[in-house]
């Protein structure tokens, strides 16, 4: 198979374990929720409801692969988890509680704006429909006029 694809046998057997996770979180790897990285981190219990729980941290708290590794292995350990130490959204600059205020007033989930300290991070918006992206999207047409 992995002749036919063109691709190194070991990429193609990969690929093909993460067939083996649930159907959320295969569906959180598709929207691009979670990396490669972690879905075969996840692959390290056998759990349905563990992966699912683990996808879910790594979603909310954005979790590094690493940090989601040592969380699997811990729990195969049976060693109750510490908690990561997470910055505050009161830790974040005032514009960007102004930011996550705009943009979360057309979305019905929680805006979420994620930052390390040297000032690199990432932002996740949760929707339920097509109905409130093209409100957002309405929003920011206007504003351009």
């Amino acid at each position: 198979m992995a002749e036919r694809v063109g691709k190194n046998r070991a990429t193609v057997a990969n690929t093909l374990r993460l067939l083996k996770l649930p159907a959320k979180v295969q569906h959180d790897l598709k929207l691009g929720l979670i990396s490669a990285g972690h879905a075969k981190a996840l692959l390290g219990t056998s759990d349905p409801e563990l992966q699912e729980k683990f996808c879910n941290m790594v979603i909310s708290d954005g979790l590094s692969v690493r940090e989601l590794e040592a969380l699997v292995r811990e729990a195969a350990d049976g060693i109750p988890k510490p908690k990561r130490p997470i910055l505050s959204q009161a830790a974040l600059p005032e514009s960007y509680d102004r930011l996550i205020g705009y943009i979360g007033k057309y979305f019905s989930h929680k805006v979420a704006v994620r930052r390390s300290a040297s000032g690199k991070g990432s932002m996740t918006i949760r929707f339920d429909s097509d109905e409130e992206v093209e409100r957002f999207l309405a929003a920011l047409d206007e504003s351009r006029i």
